[in-house]
């Protein structure tokens, strides 16, 4: 069985630094510039930069209120430490400028998102390896809907089957959203990197499939 610790107190540590990025609240007229970038004829992502009300305040909030942890993981015959914190988060326990912008996401869309997942990156050295988000048995073509706190991070995604990989520089307060058959057929990412950066606070919300 895979282990946990605890990783409160270290990311309460980082919530100082929620201010440094220097964002007020934004007016709905400037966060619906939502742009699509078609990845293939099935997969798509739109990326809308700045579009968080509040993001500061989410920031904060989201450092000092969750719990975080730290798991392991099999790296081929070893375990690990995952290169990041974890923490779930529960719906209807957000912040209020966070409800707001997930509102007009809903809005977009056209659908309810009901699970919630959030990873710090601490640093540079924080990460998470290639994959593709796994949605329920039945979710034939899954909406991935992230939201970025904090310092910016290069967000990459590749195809299955090979070939470039796409890179988005994903900025305090930017959204990011992936669908179409994007989790089946194409792999993400958050690289490590050795420029010296503060940590970041990825809030992931999805629609469950029932």
């Amino acid at each position: 069985m895979f282990a946990v610790r605890d990783g409160i107190d270290e990311a309460a540590g980082l919530s100082w630094q929620s201010t440094l990025f220097g964002s007020g609240p934004r007016s709905i007229d400037e966060r619906t510039a939502i742009v699509r970038h078609q990845l293939d004829s099935t997969s798509w992502v739109d990326f809308a930069s700045g579009f968080a009300s509040e993001p500061d305040e989410v920031l904060g909030h989201l450092l000092t209120s969750l719990v975080w942890e730290q798991h392991e993981m099999k790296m081929f015959d070893h375990i690990v430490w995952q290169p990041r914190l974890s923490a779930a988060a529960e719906v209807g326990d957000e912040p209020a400028p966070l409800r707001r912008d997930l509102d007009l996401v809903e809005q977009r869309y056209g659908l309810v998102l009901d699970r919630y997942w959030v990873n710090l990156y601490r640093n540079g050295t924080d990460s998470v390896a290639w994959h593709g988000d796994k949605i329920g048995a039945v979710a034939h073509e899954p909406l991935v809907v992230i939201l970025s706190y904090g310092a910016t991070r290069t967000f990459r995604l590749r195809p299955n089957r090979g070939g470039p990989s796409v890179a988005f520089e994903v900025r305090h307060g930017d959204l990011l959203v992936m669908g179409g058959r994007c989790q089946h057929d194409w792999q993400h990412c958050v690289p490590k990197t050795s420029r010296a950066v503060g940590p970041r606070v990825s809030f992931t919300a999805r629609h469950w499939p029932r």
